[in-house]
């Protein structure tokens, strides 16, 4: 009875370190998926920032009478 406690007891822990290392993963991914957006949308600003230089200036607005 004592070796089957302990065999479940050595399960437990690693289960529970399989828990752990899946918790980190995921904090992992989640933190890589937030940078991905970040950079994603810098890219997005420096295109339509570029795309503004290239127009011309904008013409002021016709005087109403």
């Amino acid at each position: 009875m004592r070796k089957e406690v302990t065999e479940l007891r050595e399960e437990m822990d690693d289960v529970q370190r399989a828990l752990n290392q899946l918790a980190h993963n995921f904090e992992l991914l989640t933190e890589r998926e937030r940078l991905e957006r970040e950079k994603q949308l810098l890219q997005l600003e420096n295109a339509i920032l570029r795309l503004e230089r290239r127009l011309p200036p904008a013409k002021p607005p016709k005087e109403r009478n």
